[in-house]
């Protein structure tokens, strides 16, 4: 099962410089790929999450679905993927 739907490809240059295709995201381990999404947001490149994913050619829900698999949350107060404790 893909981790994300992908409409287009489109470079995007992520941690360290390295471009990757929308498409190739997805293979970075899932931290890495919330630092990246985290930082996007924060540097206000983008003003919403949707518009990020949009930007990269990817499902804003399937990123937010995955993620959640992996105990992330999207916080749209903060603009922010936050990783949730078991309680």
């Amino acid at each position: 099962m893909p981790l994300f739907k992908i409409k287009r490809k489109k470079k995007f240059q992520i941690e360290g410089g390295a471009l990757v295709y929308g498409h190739q995201f997805f293979r970075f381990p899932v931290e890495r790929r919330v630092q990246f999404i985290n930082s996007q947001l924060r540097q206000g490149g983008f003003d919403s999450l949707e518009e990020l994913a949009e930007g990269m050619f990817l499902d804003v829900d399937d990123i937010k679905k995955e993620l959640k698999q992996h105990g992330y949350i999207f916080v749209p107060d903060i603009n922010q993927f936050l990783h949730c404790v078991g309680a």
